[in-house]
């Protein structure tokens, strides 16, 4: 089965990618600089760039899954996390549609940050699904 990975040269991408290898998938990397693959060396994984996932996605209907681990921490204003977090994540997502990759799709994991939610309004408790989101950063909002 076939999983691709957005995020896998970051250091938490990198550990799903592991993780999706030890469980025997063939694991596919987009990644914005082929030369500069971080954590992957030596994961035995194949890379795209960005710009030549779509043609990917047309050659192969028989990605499973797809996780979506990619993200910007850091930006200047807080368009650039919209478009680094929010757009990115929509194109990701009409790709997948436009190519008829999403037919055979089992799942869509987009991995996000705590950060999304916002802190816990109880003293000791964690943040619950129930709970009204709440983000204090442009990066949570995003």
């Amino acid at each position: 089965m076939r999983c691709i990975i957005t995020g896998g040269t970051g250091f938490v991408g990198s550990h799903v990618v592991e993780i999706a290898v030890r469980r025997g998938f063939d694991v596919l990397c987009p990644v914005r600089d082929t030369a500069s693959i971080g954590y992957l060396k030596g994961i035995p994984v194949k890379t795209c760039g960005l710009d030549t996932l779509e043609s990917e996605l047309r050659k192969s209907s028989e990605t499973s899954y797809f996780i979506h681990v990619a993200g910007a921490t850091r930006a200047s204003t807080p368009s650039e996390y919209h478009s680094a977090n929010v757009d990115f994540t929509r194109r990701l997502i009409d790709m997948l549609i436009t190519t008829g990759a999403s037919v055979n799709l089992k799942r869509f994991v987009l991995v996000s940050s705590q950060a999304a939610a916002g802190p816990s309004k109880k003293d000791y408790e964690p943040v619950s699904e129930d709970d009204l989101c709440s983000p204090i950063s442009d990066y949570g909002r995003s």
